[in-house]
């Protein structure tokens, strides 16, 4: 399944969700405001949860990336739990009551401490 199209004659070629109208920067804009993926697929039921998280790890491994830092705790059960990643990527995420600097502010030393024990291939969540 493509998960997302750019058509010069959908929404003037902004990148959307394949088969929407929805603009795949308003799932960042979600994101970034501090709302879980399960409120943005509820808000926008056209785009299938497979098109929003299905793949993003994958996408991450195939541009090079060792690490994928979220807040979201959907990506912890995407990326198998406490096991491994289905990527050749790690996932870390963050436990804050939001992405607000004020929230995820104390866990950047604990952040930066598992970046340095870095191990490829491991899902953790900060705090444990």
């Amino acid at each position: 399944m493509q998960s997302i199209k750019a058509d010069p004659d959908i929404m003037h070629g902004v990148p959307c969700f394949a088969g929407t109208r929805v603009p795949v920067s308003s799932l960042f804009d979600h994101l970034k405001r501090g709302y879980p993926l399960e409120y943005f697929i509820a808000q926008f039921p056209s785009v299938k949860r497979e098109q929003a998280d299905g793949r993003l790890l994958e996408r991450a491994a195939t541009f090079g990336f060792d690490v994928f830092v979220t807040h979201d705790p959907g990506q912890l059960r995407l990326a198998g739990g406490n096991g491994s990643p289905p990527a050749a990527v790690s996932v870390i995420a963050l436990r804050a009551p939001t992405n607000t600097m004020d929230d995820v502010r104390p866990l950047v030393v604990p952040l930066l401490e598992a970046l340095n024990a870095f191990r490829p291939n491991t899902v953790m969540a900060i705090p444990e």
